[in-house]
């Protein structure tokens, strides 16, 4: 394993047992080897905690307890990590392939292509400031540096991803990109909130891109959700 990082690859779940298992079978069913299995989940009560311990031989940690919602399980994943990079695939979404050379020869957090189910693509977004101020990079595609990870801000239940990569990409101007593949679903934690151009959620976006990157950047994302808001 000597010359193969260890990817933290983290699964937040609550009452999925519709999702879990394929979430759970497309990680540890990986060629790639030195991988780091982490489940957080929230205190389910259906068959979800069954499904994890199914397969407990081949997870390194889990824990089962009430939380503050998602981010609050994410932050949790994150202390316990030990990888040089982590990623998560949250129940419902899937890892399709680790690419060994963009772990070894990456050196920044970078964006993976992922496959949008709903779209029926294969995409991969930027990761940085000019691409924040008007979308938002598919938060399972993000392969993070461990030691550029920051906790998520728990004062945003719905976007505290969003908020967490404009504090991640504040130096970013040229995207980094892997060859890593994930599947994005629409039953995914996710899905929702990337959905939702309403004012209000582009208001607290434009707010957090002015907190975090500066008033200039704010303009810029001022004037997208402008577009954003007539194309509508």
């Amino acid at each position: 394993m000597q010359n193969k990082p260890l990817i933290s690859i983290i699964t937040v779940v609550f009452n999925s047992e519709k999702y879990i298992e394929e979430t759970i079978l497309s990680i540890i069913n990986q060629t790639y080897q030195n991988i780091e299995y982490i489940i957080i989940d929230g205190g389910s009560t259906d068959s979800t905690i069954d499904i994890i311990k199914k397969y407990e031989n081949k997870i390194s940690y889990w824990i089962s307890e009430k939380d503050g919602g998602v981010y609050d399980a994410m932050n949790k994943g994150i202390k316990v990590s030990n990888g040089e990079w982590i990623n998560f695939i949250n129940a419902g979404d899937r890892l399709l392939y680790l690419d060994l050379n963009s772990l070894l020869n990456n050196t920044t957090t970078n964006s993976s292509y992922y496959f949008d189910e709903e779209k029926s693509s294969l995409r991969r977004d930027p990761f940085t400031k000019s691409y924040l101020t008007h979308n938002t990079t598919c938060h399972q595609s993000i392969f993070y540096k461990k030691d550029e990870i920051l906790s998520y801000n728990l004062n945003y239940p719905i976007i505290a991803d969003f908020e967490q990569m404009t504090r991640v990409c504040k130096n970013s101007f040229i995207p980094s990109y892997s060859q890593h593949i994930v599947f994005f679903a629409k039953a995914g934690l996710s899905y929702e909130s990337n959905k939702d151009k309403s004012i209000e959620n582009l208001k607290k976006k434009i707010k957090i891109i002015k907190n975090n990157l500066g008033f200039l950047w704010g303009l810029v994302a001022t004037l997208h959700s402008f577009r954003i808001f007539i194309l509508k």
